[in-house]
């Protein structure tokens, strides 16, 4: 929904930066208890949905800051992105600023930090916003991160974050590695 459409002039809520008050209502809880669950589920694969303005970024943002600090997060926009771009996007906010001459040298990079991280007990969790907008490129890239697996645990905890259903994407046939690891969704109801 754009701003103009709910009648407003300018975004109500901070979009950066930590919220100045967060006032806790149903909804938020248990989007929170969702969020959570996932993370913790070894094979944590979540959608989280909502319509536009419903508060899912205030709340992933306060899921995120209430993490371990030991977890590594990316928390990527996946709108319009390509592979490549989606790839720098997760390993620069892993920490990783190297130049790499491939996207398979990029996917090596993620596998071999997701399978460290993992098997010291600190699983990387993965946020893609936007994802009903991702190039398929991209989408096929994050199903084979999905597929990465230490022991009996998925290397990534991942949940994709979108206004609308995403259901006809993880459905397709080339996501199936996805669509077998789902472990919940959730869609989040605007505050009442």
């Amino acid at each position: 929904m754009e701003l103009a459409a709910a009648g407003l002039h300018q975004q109500p809520f901070r979009t950066h930066g930590k919220p100045l008050v967060f006032v806790n209502y149903s909804g938020q809880l248990a989007a929170l208890d969702f969020l959570n669950s996932t993370y913790d589920n070894l094979r944590g694969l979540g959608l989280f949905l909502g319509p536009s303005l419903s508060g899912k970024t205030t709340i992933l943002r306060q899921f995120v800051d209430g993490m371990d600090p030991d977890v590594s997060v990316a928390v990527v926009d996946g709108a319009g992105l390509n592979t490549t771009p989606l790839l720098e996007a997760v390993l620069g906010q892993y920490g990783y600023r190297l130049d790499y001459n491939s996207v398979n040298e990029l996917i090596n990079m993620l596998k071999v930090f997701a399978m460290q991280q993992t098997a010291s007990g600190r699983s990387p969790l993965l946020v893609i916003e936007n994802t009903h907008a991702m190039n398929p490129n991209a989408l096929r890239v994050l199903c084979e991160l999905a597929s990465i697996k230490v022991r009996q645990s998925s290397a990534f905890r991942i949940i994709f974050v979108s206004d609308r259903s995403i259901q006809s994407i993880i459905e397709a046939p080339a996501m199936e590695c996805i669509a077998d690891r789902l472990t919940e969704e959730f869609h989040l109801e605007p505050m009442e």
